[in-house]
């Protein structure tokens, strides 16, 4: 069973694929934000406050600026911890995968 693996945790391939698959479906909803100067302030913000590495504040500065600063009522999805975590200190409802 090879397969995706993170830490811990492993994945059968069959899995795998169901997730490559779930997300491909799901890529038509998303909007994709550019690195920006905005973005780079704004993680660079977070790396200050939160417990996060580079990447992680890069995504969750992405989800701020997708959501104009406004988090409340709108949902993050992770299945990192420290992330979710942090993005619920921000304002949004945190959803554990």
């Amino acid at each position: 069973m090879v397969g995706y693996q993170r830490g811990m945790q492993t994945r059968a391939a069959s899995e795998t694929q169901q997730s490559l698959e779930a997300l491909e479906k799901h890529r038509q909803h998303w909007m994709e934000v550019t690195p920006l100067e905005e973005l780079k302030t704004l993680a660079e913000r977070l790396l200050s406050l939160h417990p996060l590495g580079a990447a992680e504040c890069l995504q969750l500065a992405s989800a701020l600026i997708w959501c104009n600063r406004h988090p409340r009522g709108k949902s993050f999805v992770s299945s990192d911890e420290r992330l979710l975590e942090a993005a619920e200190k921000e304002g949004f409802t945190g959803i554990r995968l």
